[in-house]
C-alpha cells in the first residue's frame, strides 16, 4: 500500500510581497502608536524618543510575528514521506526550499540586530525595509513553491496503481475508462503534467486508487522534470504497475521503457492501446480489453504485498 503525498502540503501557507509585509508592520505602528499614553509631565525630548522607541517595537513585533506563523505552518521537509520528499525535490528542489526558508527565517534576525540601537523610527525603517526587501528572491520563490505544491493530487493510503508509458499512449483516457476520473486530454506529448488522480471500487466496498503518470521517454539520464515526476510515482507510489503499449509507435522506443518498468521488480500488467487504429500487428503480448484489464489489476492487487518502507 503506497504512501500519501503528505495532507501537510495542502496546508503551505502563503507569503507575501515585500511592500505588503511592510505595509502591514506600518498599520500595527499606526494602530498600536494611538493606544500607548504618555505623561503629560515628560520633557518633548523623551515623548518623541520614548514615541520613536515605541514605533520601533511595534513594527519589529509585526515582522518578527509574520515570519514566525510563517516558518512554523510550513511543514517540516524531513517530517514528510519519502515520496513526497522526492517529489518535492524534483518538482522544486529541497535545498533552494531549505535556503530560501532560512533566509526568509533570518529577516527577523537581522532586523532585531539592529533595532535597539536605531534612535529613529524614520532611519529603522528604511534599514528593515531594506532587509525585507533583499529577501524577495526568496519570497517569490516560496510563493511559486506553495502554487507548485498545491497543485499536487492527495494520494490517499491505499493499494495504488500506476499507469506508466510514453507520452500521448493514451493514459488519461484509460484513467477516465477505469475510475471515471477526468482530466486534459489532447493529441500532443506531455500533456499530464503532474499526476492525475482517480478511484476504482472492487469487491464491493474496497478501494484503490489509479494514478496517471506524466508521459516518460526511455532515457533516465536525461529526464526533464515532467518525466521525473513519473519516475517518482512508478518507483515510490505503485503497488501495481500498467504499462500502456501503443502499437502506432516505435516498438523499440516502447521495449526500452517497458525494460525500466520490469526493472522495479514490481506486478506489471501490460494494456495495448488504439488497437483500432494501429496499422500494424503488434509485437508484445498484452491486455486489449479494459473491462478485463480492470479485473487483472484487482487480482493483482489482492496478491500485492503492501508497501512498507516508505
Amino acid at each position: 500500500m503506497a504512501n500519501i503525498v503528505d495532507k501537510a502540503l495542502e496546508k503551505v501557507p502563503g507569503i507575501e510581497k515585500p511592500q505588503t509585509i511592510i505595509d502591514n508592520a506600518l498599520q500595527r505602528v499606526n494602530a498600536g502608536s494611538k493606544k500607548i499614553p504618555l505623561r503629560k509631565d515628560l520633557p518633548l525630548a523623551d515623548k518623541k524618543r520614548k514615541n520613536e522607541f515605541t514605533q520601533i517595537k511595534l513594527f519589529s513585533e509585526a515582522v518578527n510575528d509574520y515570519i514566525e506563523k510563517y516558518i512554523s505552518q510550513f511543514p517540516t521537509i524531513s517530517m514528510l514521506s519519502p515520496f513526497s520528499q522526492e517529489l518535492i525535490d524534483t518538482m522544486i528542489g529541497i535545498d533552494k526550499l531549505k535556503v530560501s526558508l532560512a533566509q526568509v527565517r533570518s529577516i527577523t534576525k537581522r532586523i532585531n540586530s539592529f533595532k535597539r540601537d536605531t534612535k529613529t523610527f524614520g532611519t529603522f525603517l528604511g534599514r528593515a525595509s531594506s532587509v525585507i526587501n533583499k529577501a524577495k528572491p526568496h519570497l517569490s520563490f516560496l510563493h511559486q513553491a506553495r502554487r507548485t505544491l498545491r497543485k499536487l493530487p492527495l494520494l490517499k493510503t491505499l493499494p495504488t496503481v500506476c499507469l506508466f508509458g510514453f507520452p500521448n499512449v493514451g493514459k488519461t483516457t484509460l484513467l477516465a475508462a477505469l475510475t471515471g476520473a477526468k482530466a486534459e486530454i489532447a493529441a500532443y506529448e506531455f500533456t499530464t503534467k503532474y499526476l492525475n488522480l482517480g478511484t476504482m471500487t472492487y469487491d464491493g466496498y474496497k478501494v484503490l486508487q489509479c494514478i496517471d503518470t506524466p508521459g516518460t521517454l526511455a532515457r533516465p539520464d536525461k529526464m526533464n522534470q515532467i518525466e521525473k515526476i513519473a519516475y517518482t510515482a512508478l518507483n515510490k507510489a505503485a503497488d501495481v504497475i500498467v504499462f500502456i503499449y501503443d502499437p502506432t509507435r516505435d516498438d523499440e522506443e516502447q521495449q526500452r521503457l517497458l525494460t525500466i518498468a520490469k526493472a522495479t521488480k514490481k506486478p506489471l500488467l501490460i494494456y495495448i492501446s488504439k488497437t483500432d487504429i494501429a496499422k500494424k500487428p503488434t509485437t508484445i503480448e498484452g491486455i486489449t480489453d479494459k473491462e478485463k484489464l480492470k479485473e487483472a489489476i484487482i487480482n493483482e492487487i489482492k496478491k500485492a504485498p503492501p508497501i512498507t518502507n516508505l
